[in-house]
């Protein structure tokens, strides 16, 4: 959001977090237990707001109020800030299986004690990996349709581009799924589809410009694209 300037995207994130708290107690979560992290996540979906109004005002810089950095990565580079934001995130998936068991409970392993402890042990629980599952619901959970080009199916015959909303025409983001670890794909080039121009060539070049600790790794796909709109670049941060 802060580097397309989606206001709209915000929104529509903004408006689905809102009621997060109050159906989290309604399946027996302890207000007092769970609401500062509540509270931290809207404060940071309100920075971001307040960010974009001033740079359609004009401003350059914006500079946070809070201290915890003017910048998404200034702002996920803090452990104590993150963690309130990544528990929060967690929750929304929870949440979203929660209300919707009967799309997720099929899936979870048979040994997990039922799928309220594995709800608790690998979504919830903040050392827990987020796997397929897990992205799936938190991006229901906020509408926010995601794009994951598999590298590990490729071999095994398996799927190669999974869509989180499959509803969704358009993804907002792309990432690239390596086993254990996700990617953020920057998108240079490419054509919105339409259901009426699936059939058409197109010509989709995607950069991975996620940064590990001593390499950086870039995923390039090329089809056929007779379309090159250049579009912002799209970022997301896990």
């Amino acid at each position: 959001i802060e580097n397309t300037r989606d206001l709209t995207l915000l929104t529509t994130v903004s408006e689905h977090v809102m009621t997060s708290l109050h159906r989290s107690l309604k399946f027996g979560f302890e207000q007092f237990t769970i609401e500062d992290f509540y509270y931290e996540f809207m404060d940071e979906l309100q920075f971001y707001q307040r960010k974009l109004e001033s740079m359609r005002n004009g401003s350059v810089i914006y500079k946070a109020q809070d201290g915890h950095g003017n910048t998404a990565i200034e702002r996920l580079a803090n452990p104590h800030h993150a963690q309130y934001l990544i528990f929060w995130a967690r929750m929304l998936a929870s949440l979203h299986m929660r209300e919707h068991e009967e799309d997720f409970a099929p899936f979870i392993p048979q040994d997990s004690g039922g799928f309220a402890a594995w709800l608790k042990s690998d979504v919830e629980a903040i050392k827990s990996e987020a796997d397929h599952l897990q992205t799936v619901a938190l991006c229901r959970a906020i509408n926010v349709p995601v794009t994951i080009y598999c590298l590990e199916n490729i071999e095994k015959g398996g799927p190669q581009k999974v869509n989180t909303i499959e509803s969704s025409e358009n993804s907002c983001f792309d990432l690239l799924f390596r086993p254990g670890h996700y990617d953020v794909l920057y998108r240079n080039s490419v054509e919105r589809k339409t259901d009426a121009q699936q059939s058409t060539s197109k010509n989709a070049k995607l950069e991975s410009a996620a940064q590990n600790t001593d390499t950086q790794t870039i995923a390039q796909q090329t089809n056929n694209n007779n379309n090159n709109n250049d579009e912002p670049v799209a970022m997301v941060q896990y």
